[in-house]
Order: C-alpha cells, then sequence, then structure tokens
C-alpha cells in the first residue's frame, strides 16, 4: 500500500490530497523529497512504477 501523500500526477506535481498540497509537500519534504513550485524537483530519479 502507498500512503496517499506520495501519489502525485505522472508530470510530477502535486494533486489531490484532503489536507491541501502544502501539507502534501511537508511530508515529502520530511522524506527527503525536494519539491518546488508544487512539484518534485527532479522527478524521474525519485519516480516509482508499480
Amino acid at each position: 500500500m502507498v500512503p496517499c501523500h506520495r501519489v502525485v500526477a505522472s508530470s510530477g506535481h502535486l494533486h489531490g490530497f484532503a489536507h491541501g498540497l502544502k501539507a502534501k509537500a511537508e511530508l515529502l519534504r520530511k522524506e527527503g523529497v525536494e519539491v518546488k513550485n508544487n512539484k518534485i524537483v527532479d522527478f524521474e530519479k525519485v519516480l516509482v512504477r508499480f
């Protein structure tokens, strides 16, 4: 199971989080994912495909 804050658009942009995108970005940052302008930086490096 994948925590919902880790689910992002295929473009790397953040979307759809009940607590808001600011909270989603903060959770990702706490996990070491860099987020800038609501988009994951170097998305292809952290992308996991299922």
